[in-house]
C-alpha cells in the first residue's frame, strides 16, 4: 500500500510541482483578502473564512492531481524513454486505477466547486474551474491532445495554473473594490496577465532544456522553430511578466512597505535575468553548455519569481 500511495501521490502526482502550482492560488487569495479588508466583501456574513479557504484549497488540490495524472497517463509510452520513474509509477498503480483516480478527482472537484458557488452565490468560480479543467484534460487526452500543437500546447498547459489567481481572488473579493491607486479589477488583471506572460517565458526555457528529448515526439516551439527561438522568446517574456505585477502593485499602493517591495523585486528580477544572460543566453551557440542550467531556471526560477509575486500580494493585504 505504501508503494502504491507513493507512486500515485508523490511520483505520479508530480509532487515537485505541487508548491509552485499552489503559489498563484495563494496570490489570488491574498489579493481577495486585501479587497475583503477594504470592506469590499465577497463573503456573506456568517460564513467562516476558514471554511471558504479550505474548500477552495481542496478544489485546487484535486485539480492539481487530475491534471498531472492525466498527463502521466497519456504520456505513458513516451515516458518510458526519458522519464521512466513516471511510467514505472503508472505500472505500480495500474492504468485502469489511475484513469479511475483521474475521473474520481474530477468528480470531487466538481462537487467542491458547486458547493462553494452555492455557499458564496458566486458562479464565476464554477466557470473558472470548468475552463481550467477543460484545458487541463484536453492538453493530454485524445482526441484533442493540445500537447502536440505548437503554442496551443503551452496555452493548454499554462491556463489551468494561471486561472487559479482569479479563482483564489473571487473566494474573498468581489471584483469591484476601490480604495487603491488603481482599481482592484485592474490589479487582478495585471497580476494574472503578468503571471501568464512570465509562465510562457519559463515554458520556453523549459522547452530549451527538453529540446533533445522532445525531438520527433512533441511539437514544442524549440523543436519546431529551434531552441534559440524559444530562448529568445523566454528572455523577453520572463521579465515582461514580472514587470507587469511589480508595476501594478506599485501603482496600487504608495506606502513605504510597497516601495521597499517594489525595489527589492526589481533587484531580484535583475539578478535573475543577469544569471540567465551570463549562464545561458551568452552561451546559446553551445547547447550542451546551457542544457543543465535551463533545467535549474525552469524549476527554481518558477518558485523564485512566483513567490516574489505572492510577496507583493501579502504586502498589499497587510498594508491596506
Amino acid at each position: 500500500m505504501k508503494r502504491f500511495l507513493k507512486a500515485l501521490f508523490i511520483t505520479g502526482g508530480r509532487i515537485e510541482y505541487f508548491t509552485a502550482d499552489l503559489t498563484p492560488f495563494v496570490t489570488g487569495i491574498l489579493l481577495g483578502f486585501a479587497d475583503y479588508r477594504m470592506g469590499n466583501r465577497g463573503i456573506r456574513d456568517g460564513i467562516p473564512l476558514a471554511v471558504v479557504f479550505v474548500l477552495g484549497l481542496l478544489t485546487v488540490i484535486c485539480s492539481h492531481y487530475f491534471t498531472v495524472w492525466a498527463n502521466v497517463y497519456a504520456d505513458y509510452e513516451m515516458d518510458k524513454r526519458f522519464k521512466s520513474e513516471l511510467s514505472d509509477s503508472v505500472d505500480t498503480v495500474g492504468k485502469g486505477k489511475l484513469l479511475s483516480a483521474i475521473w474520481l478527482f474530477v468528480l470531487a472537484g466538481l462537487i467542491l466547486i458547486v458547493a462553494l458557488s452555492l455557499l458564496l452565490e458566486r458562479w464565476i468560480l464554477t466557470v473558472l474551474w470548468a475552463v481550467g479543467t477543460f484545458w487541463a484534460l484536453t492538453y493530454s487526452f485524445e482526441p484533442i491532445r493540445f500537447k502536440r500543437t505548437v503554442i496551443l500546447g503551452d496555452i493548454a498547459r499554462g491556463l489551468p495554473i494561471v486561472i487559479t489567481v482569479p479563482f483564489g481572488y473571487f473566494l474573498f473579493g468581489n471584483g469591484f473594490g476601490n480604495g487603491l491607486g488603481i482599481g482592484m479589477g485592474s490589479l487582478l488583471f495585471w497580476c494574472t496577465a503578468g503571471l501568464g506572460i512570465n509562465l510562457f517565458g519559463l515554458f520556453m526555457i523549459g522547452e530549451v532544456w527538453d529540446w533533445k528529448d522532445d525531438q520527433g515526439i512533441v511539437n514544442t516551439v524549440a523543436v519546431t522553430w529551434g531552441y534559440r527561438a524559444a530562448l529568445n522568446i523566454g528572455m523577453v517574456f520572463i521579465p515582461a511578466g514580472a514587470l507587469c505585477w511589480l508595476f501594478s502593485y506599485r501603482a496600487a499602493h504608495g506606502g513605504t512597505a510597497m516601495r521597499v517591495y517594489f525595489w527589492a523585486g526589481m533587484a531580484v528580477l535583475a539578478l535573475f535575468m543577469t544569471d540567465l544572460v551570463l549562464r545561458v543566453y551568452r552561451k546559446r551557440g553551445n547547447y550542451d553548455a546551457i542544457e543543465a542550467h535551463c533545467g535549474i531556471v525552469t524549476k527554481a526560477g518558477t518558485t523564485l519569481l512566483w513567490v516574489m509575486e505572492l510577496a507583493g500580494a501579502a504586502v498589499l493585504a497587510a498594508a491596506v
